[in-house]
């Protein structure tokens, strides 16, 4: 596994954590530095605003890392640069909510990975490039039964009759 895939492993695992952490915020709100200062409670109550943010930057992390194939072809998109920087930054508003510090740590790791991965391998192509075109497996759909010349009759036991498709992959129409 390259260090590429593997930093957007752990950057997808720390944006689902992060979105967890975000909905669960809004049961229980709670800020982690508390034990510090109490002047950071009105972050999470009575208006969620830290929870909001969380969500918002688990659902960022997602698209940003799970891009679609015209995204996925943009200059900034490829430069890993952004990737860390937006990974850190995702990584504040975690790191203040309770719920989300594991997240915050997760962040921190995929941006060093990607930090490593960028000084020495070229990075793989995104995650949907190159496989659109290709044929996918056949679909068989059974369309009828097969029977004798008198109706059932025949020694041999009916047999199925199939449409064969071609499909491509990752498409939802078939050809």
């Amino acid at each position: 596994m390259t260090l590429h895939i593997l930093a957007r492993l752990l950057s997808l695992s720390a944006a689902s954590y992060q979105l967890a952490a975000a909905l669960h915020g809004y049961v229980w709100p709670k800020i982690f530095w508390d034990f510090a200062t109490k002047s950071l409670d009105p972050l999470v109550r009575p208006v969620p605003v830290l929870q909001t943010a969380n969500f918002l930057s688990a659902l960022a992390a997602f698209l940003w890392e799970w891009p679609h194939p015209i995204a996925s072809r943009l200059r900034c998109h490829q430069l890993d640069l952004f990737h860390v920087v937006g990974l850190l930054s995702a990584a504040v508003p975690a790191l203040l909510l309770y719920q989300g510090t594991n997240a915050a740590v997760y962040y921190v790791i995929a941006a060093v990975v990607y930090t490593k991965a960028s000084k020495g391998e070229p990075k793989p192509p995104g995650p949907r490039a190159g496989r659109l075109n290709r044929p996918g497996p056949p679909i068989l759909i059974p369309v009828g039964r097969r029977r004798g010349v008198l109706r059932g009759m025949s020694p041999r036991p009916p047999s199925r009759v199939y449409i064969m498709l071609r499909t491509a992959r990752n498409s939802s129409h078939t050809t």
